[in-house]
């Protein structure tokens, strides 16, 4: 009997935390300032709007990297598919991390050390994703898409323009919304100096990257790391690749030299998935007015953070102060929603509450046709004109 205990007793702990932790650090790092569910708007006239938007659709959202299933609620988190369902319709690009630094300062990181081992081997993943960073970013593609495969409900992953324009013809009725997924990858660390990797990450479903995340790598430097470089010769490779593939090339966290770089190298329209303007909120996380208004002459999209570095202050009034100047710097063609849900970063609400934007865009002079174009029709056009067949 004690034998048994001392084996099975420790098998069951190692259980219990591979259920709880992700659980925990969820809520531990993801909780909006207002916990949904949200009332229907108040105003008529934004619930009109609201009532008339077929489904929303977002750039950045870091929820794979929790390890809970999409396919549940939970007490934390901003997106899962249960709460798109209770709502209406929704297309989010999830992003993967594979590496994060200690200190998660906006400046000066280091690359030399790793958060997320730890809770990777504690929390129960592949013993293949506790050493390599390929394997974690593989292991999130493939949890997307078994959510998707296995969910009970409409889920669809996108990877073509097919499957784009079989989202957007379902119904988008209150009583059957469909949860959209695209993947992205934060960070091109994950190739580990192999630039065919990026060859397999587009083969398992991966149509935008950035080339930073919050630390310099082999393809240069991160606005958040120490050396403010510029492309190395191997982030060149990398850039020229994705244009051959048609992989977007996203710009969030790179340096102003990398960013200076890859707008004279690329061939195809850039993005940022989640940003502010340093005209709003002067801070490195942030663009200067000459990239926002380079990534609109490149046919490209801007998606703006709902969380504080971006914005200065984590609510929809900042977002839509920050969403008018952009705008008024650019055109109304060119801007989204990039809310970096699930990012380790504090937002307004949930995804249940996206209607409180709509009222702050109004107060800002947006009209419904404006908010209808920042809320899923450049997204969609963006992509309509970007994915493969």
């Amino acid at each position: 009997m004690k034998t048994a205990y001392r084996i099975f007793f420790p098998l069951y702990l190692i259980s219990l935390l591979h259920v709880t932790l992700p659980e925990y650090m969820l809520a531990a790092y993801n909780m909006p300032l207002l916990r949904g569910p949200y009332p229907d708007p108040q105003d008529a006239e934004t619930r009109r709007i609201n009532t008339g938007i077929p489904f929303t659709a977002d750039f950045h959202s870091d929820a794979l990297l929790w390890g809970t299933d999409l396919r549940s609620d939970h007490y934390g988190g901003m997106v899962n598919f249960p709460r798109i369902w209770s709502t209406r319709s929704h297309l989010q690009m999830f992003t993967i991390v594979t590496k994060v630094p200690p200190t998660l300062r906006y400046e000066g990181n280091r690359n030399d050390r790793d958060k997320l081992t730890l809770p990777f081997i504690l929390s129960g993943r592949p013993p293949s994703t506790w050493v390599s960073l390929q394997k974690r970013a593989l292991e999130q593609c493939d949890r997307l898409r078994r959510y998707v495969e296995k969910s009970k409900r409409p889920a669809i992953l996108i990877t073509t323009r097919k499957d784009l324009e079989k989202f957007i013809s379902y119904p988008h009725s209150d009583s059957v919304p469909i949860a959209g997924g695209m993947l992205g990858v934060e960070g091109l660390h994950c190739l580990e100096g192999d630039l065919n990797f990026l060859d397999t990450l587009y083969r398992h479903g991966v149509r935008m990257a950035s080339p930073f995340h919050l630390f310099d790598n082999a393809l240069g430097g991160s606005a958040h790391g120490i050396s403010g470089q510029g492309l190395t010769s191997f982030g060149k490779k990398v850039i020229r690749r994705m244009n051959q593939l048609g992989m977007v090339i996203d710009l969030a966290h790179a340096s102003e030299k990398a960013v200076d770089d890859i707008l004279a190298l690329t061939v195809r329209p850039v993005v940022t998935s989640h940003t502010g303007a340093k005209g709003i909120c002067n801070n490195n996380r942030n663009l200067s007015d000459k990239h926002l208004r380079a990534i609109a002459r490149s046919g490209g999209l801007i998606g703006v953070g709902f969380f504080e570095a971006a914005v200065c202050r984590p609510d929809y009034d900042k977002t839509a102060e920050t969403i008018r100047y952009i705008v008024d710097l650019t055109d109304i063609d060119h801007v989204c929603l990039g809310s970096d849900f699930d990012g380790a970063v504090t937002t307004p609400t949930d995804v249940r509450g996206l209607h409180y934007l709509i009222e702050a865009l109004r107060r800002k002079g947006f009209d419904e046709a404006d908010i209808r174009k920042i809320f899923y029709e450049n997204y969609i056009r963006f992509w309509k004109e970007n994915l493969e067949p």
